[in-house]
This record gives C-alpha cells, structure tokens and sequence, in this order.
C-alpha cells in the first residue's frame, strides 16, 4: 500500500470523526495488504456501542468510503480503545479450547460467531494445524474443528 493511499485514508478516518464530533483520534497504518485504523480517545465508548454495534457500524462506513475513494482491494481494519483486540484474545482462547476438545474427541463446536469473528477464529486454528469449516445459517453460524 502506498503512503499517500495512508495518508488519504487518515484524512478521511479523521473527518468522518470530526463530523461525529467525538473526541478521538486515529492512526492509520499499513500491514501489508490491511489498512489499520486504531482509534483512541474519551468517547472510545461511545464509539463501541453495546457489544460493539457501534464499532461494526463505524468499520463498515470507513471501509465503504476508503474502498470507494482509494481502492476496492484494501482490507480495512478498525480497533476503537483495543475492543477488537481485546476480542481477539477472547476468541483464540475460545478457538484453544475446542482445539484441544477436537484432539481428544475428533471434533467440536464453537459458539455461533460474525463472520468478523469466524475469520480470526478460523485463521487462529489453521495457525494451529487443524482443520475448521463454518456452518449453520445467519444467526446461528458457527465453527466446527476437526482433527
């Protein structure tokens, strides 16, 4: 990714801030094909939402707008106060534990999840050397493990 992509990203994260009139700021950086936008400040809350409805909403208008304005190829990425990656932590230990159940028993079930939180899901367990599929439809969608 290119630096004046970031930079213009920045602009817009920014801006879509100022207009929410939060006080929050963001860094945005590149990980390879990932741009990263960490959001900090007082009204980090505010910017969560219950269970993180708010987050979802703000990660959806800042990767429609960025991939509208800069490229349709970047993966946006959105962490307000350290939620996601607090989250992130919280379903490893969950993927963890059903790695270990798939070991002894052939397989097991996780809880039903987002897509958001299938895929770190689904990529911790690979990082693992385990297989994992998603099945189930809409709210009832969830990871099964296998051996």
């Amino acid at each position: 990714m290119k630096e004046n992509e970031v930079k213009k990203a920045k602009e817009i994260v920014n801006n879509i801030l100022s207009g929410l009139s939060v006080s929050a700021k963001a860094n945005v950086f590149a990980i390879e094909e990932y741009l990263k936008i960490e959001i900090e400040g007082k009204d980090s809350s505010l910017l969560i939402g219950y269970h993180g409805d708010n987050l979802r909403a703000l990660r959806h208008l800042l990767s429609s707008i960025i991939r509208k304005q800069i490229s349709e190829d970047i993966v946006v990425m959105v962490d307000v106060g350290g939620y996601v990656a607090g989250k992130e932590r919280r379903i490893q230990k969950m993927a963890q534990k059903a790695i270990d159940e798939a070991k002894k028993k052939g397989k097991a079930d996780l809880p039903p999840m987002t897509s958001f939180e299938r895929r770190i899901a689904h990529s911790y367990i690979a990082d693992q050397g385990l297989t994992s599929e998603s099945e189930g439809e809409g709210q009832e969608r969830h990871i099964v493990v296998k051996k």
